[in-house]
């Protein structure tokens, strides 16, 4: 499987399975950490499960394509996004 579709994956996927707590309740930074663990560990292992060098930081990833990075979710901001959408409707 190619880089991007992980990427791809790593986003439609990881993303939608906790996002509805997420929006309800804040995250543990201890949950947010696992979470991202296992995304990176798919970015850079991939289906195969064998390791690879990882090429750029984690930080890096996350950014937006415009600052060089991948458009990887940072679930401690969406978790914050989405909560302060209550705030905002309310």
């Amino acid at each position: 499987m190619s880089w991007a579709a992980r990427i791809v994956l790593i986003n439609a996927v990881l993303l939608s399975l906790p996002i509805y707590f997420m929006s309800l309740f804040k995250a543990p930074v201890s949950v947010i950490k696992r979470i991202d663990k296992i995304r990176r560990n798919f970015l850079w292992r991939g289906v195969d499960g064998k390791r690879r060098m990882m090429k750029v930081s984690w930080k890096q990833i996350c950014r937006s394509k415009e600052k060089g990075g991948a458009r990887v979710v940072n679930f401690g901001i969406k978790n914050k996004a989405l909560l302060a959408k209550w705030i905002w409707h309310n």
